[in-house]
């Protein structure tokens, strides 16, 4: 699977992207007539502010067509992965592996020795899906406000220091 760093003219798919899986995803955790009220353009035209990835920050981009993207930056001493989205019909086929490798490979190459990201906190199989990528929860809960509501979100963690073989634990 190809990865590469995300360009303008990548805005509609990355937007469309984040739209399909939100419905797919969020359904059931998020309420029905939300996830109906979702706009592609709304979308569309934040990803085109947003590429390229402003400095200290990224967006990288899977498949040619783009798939899923992973976005990520430092957040004061820290680094985050913000988001990291893949269309349905590529679920469980190494889509989001590579994008979370690619990702969490930048911010290393960045110099940040620790990563942290939030989840929705009923999100399971996202959660086990970075569960299952070396990430761990820190225990740290709040509510995210997302068009009108307030949804229960969680943080995970990761070291990116440790040597690629060795357990990362979180910090």
């Amino acid at each position: 699977m190809s990865v590469r760093d995300a360009v303008p003219s990548d805005a509609d798919e990355v937007g469309r992207i984040q739209l399909t899986t939100w419905r797919t995803a969020y359904s059931g955790l998020v309420p029905d007539e939300i996830l109906a009220g979702l706009s592609a353009a709304e979308h569309r035209e934040r990803w085109a502010s947003r590429l390229p990835a402003a400095p200290g920050a990224f967006c990288l981009v899977a498949g040619s067509p783009p798939v899923g993207f992973v976005s990520g930056g430092h957040l004061g001493d820290g680094a985050e992965i913000y988001a990291l989205y893949v269309e349905p019909p590529a679920w469980r086929r190494g889509v989001g592996r590579a994008l979370l490798a690619a990702g969490v490979a930048r911010l290393r190459d960045a110099g940040a020795t620790t990563a942290g990201l939030w989840v929705l906190r009923d999100n399971v199989p996202a959660r086990s899906f970075y569960e299952s990528q070396g990430w761990a929860p820190t225990g740290e809960a709040r509510l995210e406000p997302m068009y009108g509501i307030d949804l229960p979100v969680v943080r995970y963690a990761t070291r990116l220091d440790a040597p690629r073989d060795a357990p990362r634990d979180a910090p």
